[in-house]
């Protein structure tokens, strides 16, 4: 087996939290004009150890209308565009971002709710 070789881009963090520290202080969601994209800003504590975040938008009738993930971070604080998928549900959505590492249980779970109004009310 050839050797294998690691390159850490991001350098560590000292001043971060160790693994066992690191939460999701803050996620907002809002949606862009068209009803098909949805900015969300989420902001972790400073960490050590990169997570990886899964987050998903639920739309009321409970179908994921959209998702994401990041795998080993090197940022805290983080502006993201999610897609929605397929029809676009007026009314109450859920957006749900989990911080885990690998493949161990969730670490951290946040939730936001945004209003998605019908794709004809925006124009």
């Amino acid at each position: 087996m050839p050797p294998t070789m690691e390159f850490n881009l991001a350098p560590l963090n000292l001043n971060g939290r160790p693994r066992q520290e690191v939460r999701i202080t803050s996620i907002t969601a809002l949606p862009y004009g068209d009803a098909r994209r949805i900015h969300l800003h989420i902001v972790l504590t400073p960490f050590q150890e990169r997570p990886t975040l899964h987050i998903q938008v639920i739309s009321p009738s409970g179908r994921v209308a959209g998702s994401l993930s990041i795998i080993e971070s090197d940022a805290h604080d983080v502006e993201l565009t999610v897609h929605v998928r397929g029809e676009i549900e007026p009314g109450l959505h859920r957006v749900q971002a989990v911080l885990q590492y690998g493949e161990d249980p969730p670490q951290d779970i946040a939730e936001t709710t945004l209003e998605i109004a019908s794709p004809g009310s925006y124009y």
